[in-house]
C-alpha cells in the first residue's frame, strides 16, 4: 500500500478548500487522517487568560540557596516558557535549573497521584485514603521520631517542617554547601554560606569552585561576566585556578595551576600567610591563620614557591576574593580548604568588599553527619514516619553507607515527590507533591531577600502542595496553639510584627493590630499559612497589607535590602592539618564532578539535559572520562574507546575523552548518570559513586574526591557521541584572543580600526576594485527599517549552553536521541564551539564560540534553493518557507557556518511534552530544513504591541537587546540583539570595537552576527593567531595600508547590509576568519 505524502498530498488537495483537504486526509486509509475537532469558545474563562495572549507570571524556581526569580509565561492555561523577571533585584538570566525543571513540569514519567507499595508494586490509591494512613502512622508514633529528609530548602516551608517533625528534619544536598558552613561556623560563630561580589574582584582565585556553572547561584556567573567587561571600571579581573581540572567554570581561568584536590588546602593556607605578611594583616587574624611552610606546601601541590609568591602578590596588590571548593574540593580535608580560603579572604582585605556577610545564606544546612544520624535512628528503629522530599539518597550515596536497607526500617517510608527516583522506588507510600510552577511559596537565598513563588499554571496531575500535606497532618495530630493576646475584634497584638514594622519606619497601632490567627497548623490551607507568614514579617509594605501583598506578588519578592557586604566578625579558628587521603589500590586519582545540566543527577530524567551537549567534550546521552593525552597513551586508550574504570569488585564503563584539561594520572567524571528508577531518558551512562566509598570529610560532609581507581581498555568503542567538529580553528581565527591590557585601556569605543586587537589579517586587495568600490558580485540588500542583528560577546561567554537549552524551550526544538546525534542529525540551532589553543607558557587555552545562523547579507544558503524556500527578507533575516522546502539540503551544503538542520524524520513529542510547545512557533516535520530565526515570533510581538499602543516610530534596540531566548537566558549577557540601523544601537557600536570581528569574514557573507574578541592575558598585539603564534612578516602590512581607505559601495545606501559606514574591512573587519 503506497503512503501519501506530503508533497503529493498538496498537489492533490490544489487549492479546492478544506473540505476537499479533509476528504483527502482520508485517502490513505487513516494513516494520515486528520481528525475533524469542534473549536467551543470558553463557557468559563480561566482567570487573567486571553486566548493568543501570554500570561506572565512573577515566580521563583529551585530552592534554598540557589533560589531564583523568573517570570512564567503562561499560554492558554499552560507554562510554556520561562523568562527573566524585569522587577527581580537581579535580572541575570535564566538559570539552567528553571529551563529543565519546566521539562521536568511535563515529564511522562511523573507520578499522577498517590501510590501504595513499593516498586512495580505499587498501585493508586485516593488522597483520603494516603492521608489516613499517614495520619494514622503519626499518631501512633508514640515515642518514636517523625522525620523528614530533603534538599535545601528557606522560608516559610522550613518553619512548618521542623513544626510537624519537632526538629527532627535534615536539609541536606549531596553536592552541598556542608563544608563551607562547618568553617563559617568554625571561624565566624555562624553556620552560613558568606557572600561574594564578583564585580568588584581585579583578581578571582577558585580552589575547585565551579561557579559559572551552579555552585553559588546563577548571579555569581553574571557577576563575574560585570567583572571581565572593559566597559566597567575600565579594568577585566583576572581568573587563576588551583585544581586537577578544567570543568567548564576552571576552563575560563586565565592561570591554571595544576594541583590534586588533596593538595588545594595547603595552596590556600599557604597564600593565605603569604598575603597576611605582604598586607600587615596577620595580626588581626591572631591564632586562626597558623604558621605554614610555604616551601613544603607548593612541593607537595607540584608548585613552585615562586607561583605562590605570584599569586599572593596579586591578591595583595588589588582587590581580590578566593572561592572554596564545593564538591570538586571535597577531599578528607575538605573544612580546611573552606578555612583556608575564608583566611585567605581576611588576609588580603576582601571582607565588606567582595566577601563577607550581608549577601550571606543563613537556611538550614546539613550534612552527611546529620543524614548518618538519621540513619542511626532508622536503623535502631527509632523512626515511625520518614517523609523523603525531592531528594535521592538511595542513588546519591555510595552502597557502602548501607542507606537503602536503613530506610527501609522506617516504620512507615513516606515519598513526598512527584518524580520516581531509586529512594522513591522503596516508599511504601508515595504523596506526588506540586512543583514550582504550580505551588506557592517563598525563598530567601540571601539574608533579608525573600523571593515569592506563585503558580503559574494550574495543576497538571491530581497532586497537592507539600505545604497543605504537613498542615493536614498537623491538623489531625498537633494540638491547637492558643493566640496569646488579643483585641475585641479578635486581632492579634504581635511584638514581633511591632518589631518589624518600626523597622521598615511604619508607626500606629494599626502596625501591631494585624488580623492574624495563631501559628502552628491553624492556617486553613497552605496559602493562608504563607499569607499569614509574610504578614506577621512586617515586610510587605504599602497602604494596607492586601495591597502591598498583590504588589509583592507581582514583582515577584517582598524585600530587596541594598544587598551591600559587611567584613564578618572573627571569633573563632580551625585545626588544620587533615590532608586528604585516598583510599582504594589504582593508580589513577578518580575526580569526580557536577555536571552543568544533569548536576547531581536530579535532573538526569530530562531530555534536554541529555541531549545538549556537554560544553567541554560536546559528548551527549551517556558518560564519559576525561584523561590526559600522555596518561592515555601509557594506557593504550584513543579518544572514543570504551574503558572500564574499577575499584575493588565495582567498575563501570565510560567512553575516554582526551583533553589537555586534566592533570596527568586523574580521570574526571560527571555525575548524575546511571540511574535505575528514574525514568526513561536517566538510563544512560554509569554512576561515578558506584566507585566511591562513604568516607567522610574533617567535617560534616562526605569527600567526593578521596578515591584511587583502575583503567583499562575494553578494545571497544564507546556509544557516546560527541557534537564537536574538533578541537582546533585550523587557522581560520574564529575565536580570537586580544590583550586584555590593550582591551582594559580602550574598552569598546570607536576604533580608529575596528577589530585591531584581534590580530587578525586580510590578504591586500586590488586597488583598482578598492578605487570602484567593486568588491562584491552582487550588491548587498536594502533594509528599510530594521537589519536585525546580534553581537556575540566571547570575553563574556562562558561556554555554560544554557543558550541552547533556552532555544529548544522556545522554538519547540525536538530531541532526536542517542543514535541519531551520533550520525550527525541532532537539531539544535545553536551550538557553542569549544577550541583548545596554548599559551605561550603551555597552559592550555579554552575558547568558546557560540554558533547560530549568521543571517547573511549574501548568504551562501540563498542562491542555491531550487525553490526559495530560503530568502532574505526586508528586515535582514534569512527567512524559512517550510511548506516550500522540498529537502534538497543543498542550503545545508552551502552554509560556511553549518548552522542548518535537516528534519530526517517527523519527531514526536510524548505525552505530555507536547503541552510545552510554544504555540507562536510551528513544529516541523521531515523533510524540512529549519535553522535559527533570531526568534522572529518575539520580534513580531513587540513590534505589533507597539503598534497597538499606537506608536509609529520604530522598536528601540534598547528595549529588545535580550530578546531573543538565547540571549535572555544568558546568565552573562554574552549575547545583545538589536537594529543595526539604528544609530547607537548597541549592536551598531559594537562593531567599531577594536576587538569586533566577523566570523569567517573573508567569505564577504555581510554576517549580521558580529563577535567581541576574549581577553587574554597571555598574548601581544599582533600574536593572536592559534597556539598563539604570530603572523609573520608576509602579514606585517597586510590589511592596514592605503588599500583599506575607500568605501565598499559606491552607494553609501547599502551600508545597511550589516556592516557600519564606511570599507567593510576597516570599520568591521579587520576581523575575517582566516587567511
Amino acid at each position: 500500500m503506497s503512503r501519501l505524502n506530503r508533497r503529493d498530498f498538496l498537489k492533490t488537495v490544489g487549492l479546492t478548500g478544506t473540505v476537499s483537504a479533509a476528504a483527502a486526509c482520508r485517502w490513505d486509509d487513516n494513516l494520515y487522517i486528520t481528525p475533524i475537532e469542534n473549536l467551543l469558545p470558553y463557557v468559563l474563562k480561566q482567570e487573567d487568560q486571553v486566548p493568543g495572549t501570554p500570561t506572565f507570571y512573577a515566580t521563583t524556581v529551585t530552592t534554598g540557596p540557589h533560589a531564583h526569580p523568573v517570570n512564567g509565561r503562561n499560554r492558554e492555561g499552560r507554562v510554556v516558557n520561562v523568562g527573566v523577571n524585569p522587577e527581580a533585584p537581579w535580572q541575570n538570566g535564566v538559570p539552567a535549573a528553571a529551563l529543565l525543571g519546566l521539562q521536568r513540569h511535563y515529564s511522562p514519567d511523573r507520578i499522577h497521584e498517590p501510590m501504595s507499595g513499593a516498586g512495580e508494586a505499587a498501585t493508586a490509591v485516593t488522597w483520603d485514603d494516603a492521608m489516613t494512613r499517614v495520619t494514622s502512622a503519626v499518631q501512633a508514633a508514640g515515642g518514636k521520631k517523625v522525620a523528614y529528609l530533603g534538599p535545601y530548602r528557606s522560608g516559610a516551608i522550613v518553619t512548618l517542617i521542623n513544626e510537624l517533625t519537632d526538629g527532627n528534619a535534615v536539609f541536606w544536598e549531596p553536592l552541598g554547601y556542608d563544608a563551607e558552613a562547618d568553617a563559617a561556623e568554625a571561624l565566624f560563630g555562624q553556620r552560613i554560606l558568606p557572600g561574594y561580589d564578583l564585580t568588584k574582584a581585579h583578581y578571582v582565585l577558585s580552589f575547585g569552585a565551579n561557579f559559572l556553572s551552579g555552585w553559588g547561584g546563577t548571579k555569581l556567573a553574571s557577576q563575574y561576566a560585570d567583572a571581565r567587561n572593559p566597559n566597567i571600571g575600565n579594568f577585566i579581573a583576572r581568573f587563576a585556578y588551583v585544581g586537577p581540572h578544567l570543568d567548564q567554570t576552571a576552563a575560563n581561568s586565565d592561570d591554571w595551576y595544576s594541583c590534586s584536590a588533596s593538595a588545594q588546602a595547603g595552596v590556600a593556607l599557604a597564600l593565605a600567610s603569604l598575603v597576611a605578611d605582604k598586607k600587615g594583616t596577620r595580626a588581626s587574624l591572631g591564632s586562626a591563620l597558623p604558621a605554614v611552610d610555604v616551601a613544603a606546601m607548593a612541593s607537595a601541590a607540584g608548585l613552585t614557591a615562586e607561583q605562590l609568591e605570584s599569586i599572593a602578590t596579586q591578591m595583595a596588590s588589588m582587590p581580590s576574593v578566593a572561592l572554596p571548593g564545593g564538591a570538586s574540593g571535597a577531599t578528607t580535608g575538605a573544612v580546611d580548604l573552606a578555612a583556608a580560603t575564608y583566611l585567605l579572604n581576611l588576609a588580603s582585605g576582601a571582607a565588606g568588599v567582595t566577601f563577607g556577610m550581608g549577601r550571606h545564606y543563613e537556611g538550614p544546612i546539613h550534612g552527611y553527619s546529620d543524614v548518618k544520624a538519621l540513619q542511626s535512628d532508622l536503623d535502631a528503629g527509632n523512626v515511625a514516619v520518614l517523609f523523603v522530599d525531592d531528594t535521592n539518597p538511595v542513588y546519591s550515596l555510595p552502597s557502602s553507607s548501607g542507606m537503602a536497607a536503613s530506610l527501609q526500617k522506617a516504620g512507615m517510608l513516606v515519598s513526598v515527590n512527584s518524580h520516581p527516583d531509586e529512594t522513591q522506588a522503596l516508599a511504601g507510600l508515595t504523596l506526588p507533591t506540586h512543583d514550582a510552577f504550580e505551588d506557592w511559596g517563598d525563598e530567601v537565598p540571601e539574608a533579608g531577600l525573600v523571593l515569592a513563588r506563585q503558580p503559574t499554571t494550574s495543576p497538571l496531575y491530581n497532586t497537592r502542595s507539600l505545604g497543605d500535606i504537613l498542615l493536614s497532618i498537623g491538623k489531625a495530630t498537633a494540638p491547637a496553639v492558643a493566640e496569646t493576646a488579643a483585641n475585641e475584634d479578635g486581632t492579634v497584638i504581635d511584638a514581633a510584627v511591632a518589631a518589624a514594622a518600626a523597622a521598615i519606619g511604619i508607626d500606629g497601632e494599626e502596625a501591631v493590630e494585624v488580623a492574624l490567627p495563631a501559628l502552628g497548623f491553624a492556617a486553613e490551607n497552605w496559602r493562608d499559612y504563607l499569607t499569614q507568614t509574610w504578614q506577621r514579617s512586617g515586610l510587605v509594605t504599602g497602604s494596607n497589607f492586601e495591597q502591598g501583598h498583590y504588589e509583592a506578588l507581582a514583582k515577584g519578592f517582598l524585600a530587596a535590602p541594598g544587598r551591600s557586604l559587611t567584613p564578618p566578625a572573627l571569633t573563632g579558628s580551625h585545626s588544620f592539618g587533615s590532608a586528604g587521603a585516598y583510599t582504594g589500590s589504582g593508580d589513577v586519582v578518580l575526580h569526580a564532578y557536577p555536571h552543568p545540566f544533569r548536576q547531581d543527577g536530579r535532573y538526569a530524567n530530562e531530555p534536554w539535559a541529555q541531549e545538549v551537549p556537554d560544553p567541554m567534550s560536546g559528548r551527549t546521552w551517556g558518560s564519559w572520562g576525561e584523561v590526559h593525552p600522555e596518561t592515555a597513551a601509557s594506557m593504550g586508550i584513543a579518544d572514543g574507546d570504551l574503558i572500564t574504570v574499577s575499584q575493588g569488585d565495582a567498575s563501570i564503563q565510560v567512553a575516554a575523552e582526551l583533553t589537555p584539561g586534566i592533570a596527568a594520572g586523574t580521570i574526571a567524571i560527571a555525575f548524575g548518570q546511571g540511574h535505575t528508577a528514574q525514568g526513561n531518558y536517566a538510563k544512560f551512562g554509569a554512576n561515578v559513586v558506584d566507585l566511591m566509598a562513604a568516607t567522610a570529610t574533617n567535617g560534616s560532609g562526605l569527600a567526593w574526591q578521596a578515591t584511587h581507581v583502575s583503567v583499562s581498555n575494553t578494545g571497544e568503542k564507546a556509544n557516546v557521541p560527541s557534537t564537536l567538529g574538533g578541537d582546533k580553528q585550523g587557522g581560520r581565527d574564529l575565536a580570537p584572543a586580544v590583550p586584555a591590557a590593550e582591551l582594559a585601556a580602550v574598552g569598546d569605543s570607536e576604533a580608529a580600526h575596528a577589530g585591531e586587537l584581534t590580530g587578525i589579517h586580510h590578504l591586500p586587495r586590488d586597488p583598482r576594485l578598492v578605487e570602484t568600490g567593486n568588491l562584491d558580485f552582487y550588491p548587498v540588500p536594502e533594509h528599510p527599517n530594521y537589519r536585525w542583528a546580534m553581537t556575540v560577546d566571547t570575553n563574556a561567554c562562558n561556554g555554560c549552553g544554557i543558550c541552547a537549552v533556552a532555544c529548544s524551550a522556545e522554538n519547540n526544538l525536538p530531541v532526536v536521541g542517542r543514535q541519531l546525534v551520533a550520525q550527525g542529525r541532532e537539531m539544535n540551532w545553536i551550538r557553542i564551539n569549544r577550541y583548545w589553543e596554548t599559551n605561550p607558557d603551555g597552559s592550555p587555552d579554552a575558547r568558546f564560540l557560540p554558533m547560530m545562523c549568521q543571517h547573511c547579507g549574501h548568504a551562501p544558503c540563498e542562491s542555491v534553493c531550487p525553490v526559495l524556500a530560503t530568502y532574505h527578507n526586508l528586515e535582514g533575516l534569512n527567512a524559512m518557507v517550510y511548506n516550500r522546502c522540498v529537502g534538497t539540503r543543498y542550503c545545508a551544503n552551502n552554509c560556511p557556518y553549518q548552522a542548518r538542520r535537516f528534519n530526517f524524520h517527523s519527531y514526536i513529542w510524548p505525552e505530555p511534552f507536547q503541552l510545552q510547545l510554544n504555540p507562536d512557533v510551528s513544529t516541523r516535520q521531515m523533510g524540512v530544513m529549519e535553522k535559527c530565526t533570531f526568534c522572529v515570533q518575539r520580534t513580531r510581538e513587540v513590534k505589533g504591541a507597539y503598534r497597538d499602543q499606537g506608536f509609529t516610530n520604530k522598536v528601540p534596540s534598547a528595549a529588545i537587546e535580550q530578546l531573543p531566548a538565547c540571549a535572555e537566558a544568558c546568565p552573562s549577557q554574552a549575547i545583545t540583539f538589536g537594529n543595526l540601523n539604528e544609530e547607537g544601537s548597541k549592536v551598531a557600536m559594537s562593531r567599531k570595537s577594536a576587538r569586533s570581528y566577523i566570523a569567517l569574514d573573508e567569505l564577504r557573507t555581510f554576517s549580521a552576527v558580529n563577535y567581541l574578541g576574549r581577553a587574554n592575558f597571555h598574548v601581544e598585539l599582533g600574536h593572536h593567531g592559534p597556539e598563539g603564534e604570530g603572523h609573520g612578516d608576509d602579514h606585517a602590512d597586510a590589511g592596514h595600508g592605503d588599500d583599506h581607505a575607500a568605501p565598499v559601495h559606491a552607494d553609501p545606501s547599502h551600508d545597511d547590509a550589516g556592516e557600519p559606514a564606511g570599507d567593510h574591512h576597516d570599520d568591521a573587519g579587520h576581523t575575517a576568519g582566516g587567511h
